[in-house]
Order: structure tokens, then C-alpha cells, then sequence
């Protein structure tokens, strides 16, 4: 919301004037606000205490307030009348978009590798001294008024629209030359040991600047929580990439405004990194709004709503709604469609409270991880080459109803790990030598690893070894690249495999059918040496068959007869190590290839199934995680979403975006079957669902206690309540 003198030249300027004086005198009547969140259930209310345009809500020593406010002190007011509701206040405050200052100190602009600032948003700097000085002093201004929570947003280098490489002012020029001697390289060059530590720069600026964030807010008030809207996620390319590992140090929580698919990867994420309770925005508009800023357009289906919400619950999450792109009504402070809109919501969390408050302690056994160094070093300007192999084994498990954590850097302590009877390693290329001890030192007190492709081939700087580090673990050394760079499926011309200009190889697999000869293993591909292991996949190398005429084709390919091991299982200590050589993950991403999911749960269950306490046997469309609530309470939440494409789209369907589905009805799933292992009828008291309180009897057979849930709509629970501590 800009103020009256950074309007511009506007034909109806008196009319915006009495328009935006109308919203802030009514609208943003504290009283009245806080009555109307009240009676829909809200328990916390976020909203802006700095804004883009560089002014603030509440009276700053330092800062401009709206002119609208005059004496008013928005913070101030809403603190009040807020605690007569026991609602809480979260404040948000912008970073470096802050368009007052950007105009009013051009010397405090983020400036770009040519020398010219932003040219598509303000963007300031947060390393130059006084600006950083001016933002902290914000910070400990809003601390003080005891809120629950600062949420921090827009803190990166980068616009998201672009603008060029940032930031090379002078600050981060000084910057740079003390801590790491001579200029800030302004040539992208990955083999460039200054370029390295240019990357390292850019992501330690972020993280001492969270750190003093934090610092400023415990002077003020400990009990105030620091969170941040996070990029810090593995899609995001590494000039707007936030580094999770180092920021999860200093702030409480992560919190991101997102919705539908991404979702649920943000959940795994964000509950991994989180030390409080963490949380999901959910956008009560539609992606369009999203994308022309505008607040006329329809709010997303209430299914899609409910969808999030239970996604959020089911990772032990807060949701929020986000009510940004809709229109502040004339008659009333926010309007009745938004009201009505979050109170279906909250009608079904409160219908779950009892479950999902308290103590909540994930009971997952399968950990995976996710390597940031792989993410940025070997990723680089694609980190699609990491993170699709990563993304594939994500949606294997998912959709097959495992229950699993993301674990990454921070989690790897023998403590941390010991609760996980196998953790998988999707293409985990460049790994430091502490966490190639840690994983080496897993395996051999007695824990499984699965990994894929060049896991350990780099060092944490995206430097390549000569050999996996890990590769006496593996039971195998490196040998031979199939072909010989990496690549990403999706990215290659159509004609690269019709033409047979990319090498692939065909694969065998224990788990196939006698009958099948073998697939076409269309993805970058290791191939092992010196294996000491089981094998149990092999690998054929192609040749050239005959020559073809169909259009666009040179000739077809067959493969050769000399068998190479590229899926090994070897005993290290204690444990159990499978390497898989190929990204059958990344396969199953680009392809849904079925063959490469069944290879990989084929080798999870080799691994691991009859180790595991729980297994949900369940369409694809059930999400399911675990919670132990007390000694003796395991909560088992089954989520089900699904998306429903349109039968027929005149756009190019491989051009939809998934999140651009508005789910609209939802079909119910029935008997789901859980296996309850490793436990004893005995033992357990009750089992029943949640919330509608249904008796589930157990069947017994085979060794494991069967629990059936006759039904799940949006989202069911089992509760598994014990006499023992489990």
C-alpha cells in the first residue's frame, strides 16, 4: 500500500486518497476486526507491520508511518483488542523490498554484477551497515510489543522477477574482500575455488543476518518467536535459494505461503527444520490472483482448502489462511465469503483438536535425505539434475503409503538417526567427510542406506573424487557414466532419443516378470566396478540395430549380452548398504515409468519391511504419517487428495501446471488396511478412528495385527492406544 506522495501521477488520485482513508478508518477498525476473527474461531492474526512501500502500521522511531494512521498505532490497537479474544498477533516485516528507501538512499540499493540496480522491484541491501542498523532497530521496535511470532519476508539477492545477479554493492564488495581477500567474481565459472566462496558468501550473509535478527528479538522479549516465509526449498534455484540447514539454527519456525501440490513438500520440509510447531499458508484465493495481484477473483474450492488444511494437521503443522488478494468490503470489516470460507475450515480442525494438540513425536522409520550442498554444487544452474531424482523418490514413497521423515545435514548425529531403520540417499552427490563418516558409521552399528547414482562422488564444493567416498559401504567402486554428462530427461529435444544421440542402457531387475527381456532405461545411469555385494539388478549397454524409416528415426537400438551389475546389496557391519546405479527416481518423475518404482520399492521392502512397525496398504491418493502423542498413543493420520484433471483441455496438458487444478469433489476410499508390527495384542487397550471415535477391531495373521478404516474422506485417524510404552 503506498502512502500519498508515492502515488504518482493517477487520473482519480482524490479518489484513491478517500478510498484508502476509508479502508484504514474502517477496515482496519481494531475493535471491529478483532470481533469479526473472534467469532469465526481465529487464534492467530498475522498482518503487515512494515509493507513494501517502506512505511510501517505503528509508531517508529525511525521508520515512516502511513499518513492515514495520524496518531494511530495499528499494532498497538490490535494487541489490545485482540487479548480480549486470547487471539494472538504474528507481525510481518519486508526485508530488502522497501520502496521508500530504495528512492530516498540510492547508496543502500541492491546492485547487480553491471553495476545498475533492480529494475523490476526495490530491492535494498541488507549488508550495507546503516540500512541494516535501520531494519534491526524495526525489528526490536515490534518485539516489544510482545507479539507471538515476526515473520520475516523478502530476504534474498534477487528479485523472484529477475533484475540481473545481485548484490555487488559496495558493501558486499568491502564485505567480501575481508573475509575472503580480492573482488567478488562477476563471471560465473563452478571450477573457480573464488567462485565457490562467492556462493558461500551470499548464503553466510543470509544467515548472519537471520542470527542478528533473532539476536535483536531475545534482547527484547525471549518469548517472541522469529520465522521467516521461506525460499528455502530444493526447487528454487540457488541465486533466490535460502540456505534450510543454517537458518534453521536461528529461527523457530518456517512458514511458507503455498497451497495444493507443493504443499506437502514443504510439510516434510518445514516439520524437519522447524524447533516450533511450523506452518502453512493456505491461499483462499486461486493461482490467479496470485499471478496478476489483483483481489477480483473467485476463492478457491473448499475442497482444495480442506485438502490443505489436513495436510497441515497431518504433518503436526499450524495453517493459516491467506486473505491478501480479496477485496476489504464497504459494510463490513472483512467480508462474510472470506469468514464463511475460513470457518469450514476451522469447524474441521476443531473436530480433530483433541488429536493433534500437545506432544507429537513422528514415529517414521525411513528417513530421506536431502542434500543441499548436491542441491547448489552439483545442481548448479540446474538443479534439476538433483533434485528430480530426489522429487521421484519422494512421490515413490508417498504414494505407496510409507511413512517417512526428510532428514538432512542437521539430523546427522547417531541419536538422531538411531530411530531409522533405513535412510535413503537419492543422488547425494556431493557429500562433506563428516557426513560421509556419519553415514558410514549408520550402516555399520546396524542401519540400512538405499543409494542412487553419484551419491559421495563429490566433495561438499562440488569437487569430484576419484571414487565414491562411501564406496566400501557400497561394496562397489565407480567405473563408468551412462552417458558420460548428466542430464534432465524433460530437457532434452524429443528427437536427442529418437536420433539415439544420448547413450541409454536396458535393465533387468528381480523384481520383473520372467517374461520381460528387459527395459529401456532411459536416464543417466552409473555402472559399478569391484562389487563385493548381491546383485540384483543388471545392465545392458545398447547397440545399434536396424535402420529405420519412420519419421524422425535413424535406426533402433538392442542391447548387448554381457550382463553389468548396477543394483548391489552389501554387508557393511551391522548393516546393509543398495546402490542403485541409475536416477530411476528422476525416471519416475519425468516418465512414471512403473517398472522404476517397483524396482525401488522392491528394494525398500528387501531392505526394511519386516522391520517396520506400521504399513499402510492403501491407494496411491492416501497420504500417510505417524505421531507418537504420549508413552503410550500413536496417532496414524491417512490423508486422501486428489487431483482431478479435466477430461479434455484444448491447452497442452504437459504445459498444466498441477496446482492450477481446483479440486472439486473428492472420492471416498474404503478398508484401508494398516499392519501393526512389532506389537502385541496385549499390549494394546483400544483402537478406534478419529474424530468419529469408531471401534476398530484387530485381526490378527501372519505375525502382524491388521486395523481395517472403513472409510476416509478428507482425512482420517487411527489411534493406537497401548498399556505400555511404545
Amino acid at each position: 500500500m503506498a502512502d500519498i506522495d508515492q502515488m504518482g501521477d493517477v487520473d482519480n488520485l482524490e479518489e484513491c486518497i478517500a478510498e484508502l482513508k476509508r479502508v484504514v478508518d474502517y477496515n482496519l477498525n481494531a475493535k471491529k476486526l478483532a470481533k469479526a476473527i473472534a467469532e469465526v474461531g481465529v487464534e492467530v492474526f498475522c498482518f503487515h507491520a512494515t509493507s513494501h512501500s517502506g512505511n510501517v502500521w505503528y509508531t517508529s522511531k525511525v521508520a515512516p508511518k502511513f499518513s492515514f494512521l495520524d496518531e494511530r498505532d495499528l499494532i498497538s490497537e490490535l494487541k489490545e483488542e485482540c487479548n480480549r479474544y486470547d487471539i494472538d498477533i504474528t507481525c510481518l516485516m519486508q526485508v530488502v523490498c522497501n520502496q521508500r528507501m530504495h528512492d530516498e538512499h540510492p547508496e543502500w540499493r541492491q546492485i547487480n554484477s553491471e553495476g545498475n540496480c533492480c529494475n523490476v522491484s526495490p530491492r535494498v541491501c541488507f549488508n550495507n551497515p546503516e540500512y541494516r542498523t535501520y531494519f534491526l532497530t524495526q525489528v526490536e521496535e515490534v518485539a516489544a510489543y510482545g507479539v507471538k511470532a515476526i515473520l520475516i519476508d523478502e530476504l534474498d539477492f534477487n528479485g523472484r522477477l529477475g533484475g540481473g545477479l545481485m548484490c555487488f554493492c559496495d558493501s558486499c564488495r568491502k564485505l567480501f574482500r575481508a573475509q575472503h581477500g580480492g573482488d567478488m567474481p562477476t563471471v560465473e565459472d563452478w571450477n573457480d575455488p573464488q567462485w565457490i566462496k562467492f556462493i558461500r558468501f551470499r548464503f553466510n550473509s543470509l544467515t548472519s543476518f537471520i542470527k542478528e535478527v533473532r539476536t535483536c528479538i531475545k534482547r527484547v522479549d525471549p518469548k517472541v518467536l522469529l520465522s521467516i516465509i521461506s525460499y528455502s526449498m530444493l526447487k528454487t534455484p540457488w541465486t533466490r535459494l535460502q540456505p534450510i540447514e543454517s537458518f534453521s539454527e536461528y529461527l523457530d519456525f518456517f512458514c511458507q505461503d503455498t497451497g495444493g501440490f507443493d504443499a506437502l513438500l514443504h510439510a516434510k520440509f518445514f516439520v524437519a527444520y522447524s524447533n516450533h510447531k511450523a506452518e502453512i499458508m493456505g491461499a483462499a484465493s486461486t493461482l490467479s490472483s496470485y499471478f496478476t495481484g489483483e483481489a477480483e477473483t473467485e476463492l478457491a474450492t473448499e475442497c482444495m482448502s480442506i485438502c490443505d488444511i489436513m495436510n497441515a494437521l497431518s504433518h503436526n503443522m499450524s495453517w493459516n489462511m491467506d486473505i491478501s488478494y480479496k477485496p476489504l468490503p464497504a459494510d463490513q470489516v472483512i467480508s462474510q465469503e472470506i469468514l464463511d470460507y475460513y470457518h469450514v475450515g476451522i469447524k474441521e480442525i476443531n473436530k480433530r483438536m483433541e488429536w493433534i494438540q500437545g506432544h507429537q513425536e513422528s514415529v517414521s522409520q525411513i528417513g530421506l535425505f536431502y542434500s543441499e550442498n548436491s542441491n547448489v554444487f552439483y545442481g548448479q544452474n540446474n538443479p534439476k539434475l538433483y533434485y528430480n531424482e530426489f522429487i521421484g523418490y519422494f512421490d515413490i514413497l508417498t504414494n505407496s503409503g510409507h511413512i517417512f521423515d526428510v532428514v538432512g545435514a542437521r539430523h546427522l548425529t547417531m541419536p538422531s538417526l538411531k530411530k531409522y531403520k533405513v535412510i535413503i540417499l537419492p543422488a547425494a552427490s556431493c557429500l562433506s567427510v563428516r557426513e560421509v563418516e556419519v553415514f558410514r558409521d549408520y550402516v555399520a552399528q546396524g542401519g540400512c542406506i538405499i543409494a542412487s547414482y553419484n551419491t559421495s562422488l563429490y566433495d561438499s564444493d562440488g569437487k569430484k573424487r576419484s571414487d565414491f567416498a562411501l564406496h566400501d559401504v557400497f561394496g562397489c567402486s565407480y567405473d563408468f557414466a551412462i552417458p558420460e554428462k548428466d542430464y534432465v530427461y524433460g530437457q532434452q529435444a524429443s528427437d536427442a532419443f529418437r536420433r539415439k544421440t544420448i547413450e541409454y542402457a536396458f535393465m533387468k531387475h528381480e523384481s520383473f516378470a520372467p517374461s520381460v527381456s528387459a527395459y529401456a532405461l532411459t536416464t543417466p545411469t552409473i555402472v559399478p566396478k569391484n562389487h563385493k555385494g548381491t546383485v540384483t539388478g543388471l545392465l545392458f549397454r545398447s547397440k545399434k540395430a536396424l535402420r529405420t524409416f519412420i519419421p524422425g528415426y535413424t535406426h533402433s537400438v538392442t542391447y548387448d549380452s554381457n550382463p553389468l551389475p548396477f543394483i548391489t546389496n552389501h554387508k557393511f557391519g551391522k548393516g546393509n548398504a543398495v546402490y542403485i546405479g541409475a536416477k530411476l527416481g528422476a525416471l519416475f518423475v519425468d516418465t512414471e515409468q512403473c517398472f522404476a518404482k517397483k524396482t525401488i520399492l522392491t528394494e525398500i521392502d528387501h531392505l526394511v519391511k519386516e522391520k517396520l512397525d506400521f504399513i499402510v496398504n492403501a491407494p496411491s491418493c492416501i497420504q500417510a504419517t505417524a505421531f507418537r502423542q504420549n508413552d503410550k498413543t500413536i496417532i496414524i493420520h491417512l490423508s486422501n487428495f486428489q487431483l482431478a484433471p479435466r477430461r479434455f483441455d484444448i491447452n497442452n496438458w504437459s504445459q498444466m501446471r498441477i496446482r492450477s487444478i481446483q479440486t472439486e469433489d473428492i472420492l471416498p476410499v474404503y478398508n484401508v488396511e494398516i499392519e501393526l508390527r512389532n506389537v502385541r495384542g496385549s499390549q494394546i487397550l483400544r483402537t478406534y478412528t478419529a474424530p468419529d471415535k469408531k471401534i476398530v477391531k484387530l485381526e490378527s495373521g501372519n505375525g502382524v495385527l491388521l486395523a481395517k478404516i472403513p472409510e476416509i474422506k478428507f482425512h482420517s485417524m487411527l489411534v493406537v492406544e497401548c498399556n505400555v510404552k511404545v
